[in-house]
């Protein structure tokens, strides 16, 4: 009975042992394209001012000086200074200001013209009826659904 006894605590041992506890998850693979530095920002500074100021080139000297210091002494990101140096319209500077802070983006603001700083009116709401569906043409593949044949798609 003894024998029994220690089979049975041998057992229970055993049981009581638990699964192995999973293994720890491989750390995440790094980046394949590495994190390279912004434009300076002279460079950031030629862009804007060539962008906001397009139809004025007299006024794009003193902007490039205003633009530079902004990015400057307000240390622009890496990433701000790249996206502020693709932009190619108005619109644009609006969705890079996402990379600025609060202080950069009110300091940005002064140096901008109302047009760049004010958020786009929304679409007015139509009151019109919906057009009718204009008559479909005799050339071309007929969309389905769209046929006048009785049989098509019938059963």
């Amino acid at each position: 009975m003894t024998a029994m006894r220690l089979l049975a605590v041998v057992l229970l041992c055993v049981a009581c042992g638990g699964s192995p506890k999973p293994a720890a998850a491989p750390p995440p693979a790094p980046d394949p394209i590495p994190k390279t530095a912004g434009p300076d920002c002279a460079t950031v500074a030629d862009k804007l001012a060539i962008v906001v100021h397009a139809d004025k080139p007299d006024a794009q000297g003193m902007a490039k000086g205003n633009f530079k210091a902004r990015c400057t002494d307000d240390k622009w990101s890496d990433d701000a200074r790249s996206c502020f140096a693709t932009v190619d319209s108005e619109a644009e500077i609006d969705g890079c200001r996402q990379h600025l802070d609060e202080a950069q983006k009110s300091a940005l603001a002064k140096h901008l013209p109302a047009s760049a700083t004010a958020a786009a009116p929304a679409a007015p709401a139509s009151t019109e009826a919906p057009k009718p569906k204009s008559k479909r043409s005799t050339r071309g593949a007929v969309p389905k659904g769209d046929s006048a044949d009785p049989q098509e798609g019938g059963e």
